[in-house]
């Protein structure tokens, strides 16, 4: 999280900002998340198809030697998942307080 605004006191769901900021903060957040799954997800793809490698010629190396990284890979996304939900959620809240009260 270093991108400025995030943690250092602010708010996760960033309440405290005026609403078009928050969105716009809230909507930063979420495509930062995205771009991390798609990061993690396209590692992923790359450890299973090593694996299936190792699979058919041993030789190159012992597929179960990358077990523990794909764990760890779907630990991540399952994360970043839930992660991205939050963000999602708050968003849904901001623009819905943003609407006003007609309803």
């Amino acid at each position: 999280n270093n991108v400025p605004g995030y943690g250092d006191g602010a708010k996760e769901d960033c309440s405290d900002l005026p609403p078009n900021q928050r969105k716009k903060r809230l909507q930063q957040r979420i495509d930062d998340i995205t771009a991390k799954i798609q990061q993690e997800t396209a590692a992923r793809d790359g450890l299973m198809k090593m694996k299936g490698v190792y699979e058919q010629n041993p030789a190159l190396g012992d597929p179960m030697s990358i077990e523990g990284q794909l764990n760890q890979s779907s630990h991540k996304l399952d994360k970043l998942g839930s992660e991205l939900a939050k963000f999602q959620g708050y968003l849904e809240e901001a623009i819905k307080a943003g609407t006003g009260l007609s309803r």
